[in-house]
């Protein structure tokens, strides 16, 4: 079960999960209460620790608290792809959940705190709240829209546009879970990116050499900037989202 102090911090409206989900959905913090009932385990990982196996039997479902984390998968070359990555506020495994184990792995970008959930409890949570479960998959089904999105951006763009894509969708999430990120269209803004060349070109399908050439002639047209070898400022956003086609699915209509 929860800790007091993790429960409480949960019930925080201030808290990345529910700023998510007010942000994304008609969600008000009544609706949201049953989360109090949710059993969840607190747990720490360290950057590179693998949180889901999907060799494994068990199906593991978290809330990250603290921290990056990635969804990915290996294929029989070994050549690997990354569907997702988890920011404070968002569920691994939440998208599979009805399975019987995980359709893929998961890791840690960075250092960080997750909850680890107790599945049959959150399912009848669910099924007794339907409501506060209508906006769980609300936000789930948004994951999966965003996803496809990137796999048309990886699978009829050109490099430029695929990082560009990427860099707003990153930006983008990171506005609706952080207090400290809002710049607006047409303002800077400044983001973490805590990921190495070789992981952000296995989000896009693109290789290291690539990430690094797009970057570099990112920040040479003024789209960009690098403070530093983790943070990304858009200086030009109207500019990156006519070069990708963007269309921004955190921002409700």
């Amino acid at each position: 079960m929860m800790s007091g102090s993790l429960n409480q911090t949960l019930q925080d409206p201030d808290t990345a999960v529910f700023r998510k989900l007010t942000s994304l959905t008609p969600a008000t913090m009544g609706d949201l209460a049953p989360f109090a009932k949710i059993p969840m385990q607190p747990r720490a990982v360290s950057k590179g620790d693998i949180v889901i196996d999907n060799r494994a039997m068990s199906k593991r479902l978290y809330l990250v608290t603290s921290g990056w984390f990635y969804a990915y998968s290996f294929l029989p070359n070994g050549r690997r792809q990354v569907y997702h990555i988890y920011q404070e506020g968002d569920f691994i495994g939440f998208e599979d959940m009805m399975h019987s184990k995980n359709a893929f792995s998961a890791g840690a970008l960075t250092a960080g705190r997750i909850c680890e959930i107790d599945i049959p409890a959150i399912n009848n949570i669910l099924g007794s709240h339907p409501r506060f479960a209508s906006y769980l998959y609300a936000v789930s089904s948004l994951n999966h829209i965003v996803m496809m999105d990137r796999m048309q951006s990886i699978a009829r763009q050109n490099p430029r546009e695929r990082v560009a894509h990427f860099l707003l969708e990153m930006a983008n999430r990171v506005r609706v879970t952080s207090k400290f990120h809002s710049g607006q269209s047409g303002n800077s803004l400044t983001f973490n990116l805590p990921m190495v060349q070789d992981l952000f070109a296995d989000c896009v399908g693109l290789t290291a050499v690539h990430i690094s050439r797009t970057l570099t002639w990112m920040t040479q047209e003024g789209l960009i900037a690098r403070p530093s070898r983790t943070l990304i400022t858009i200086k030009d956003e109207d500019g990156l989202i006519e070069l990708a086609s963007y269309r921004n699915r955190y921002k409700r209509d």
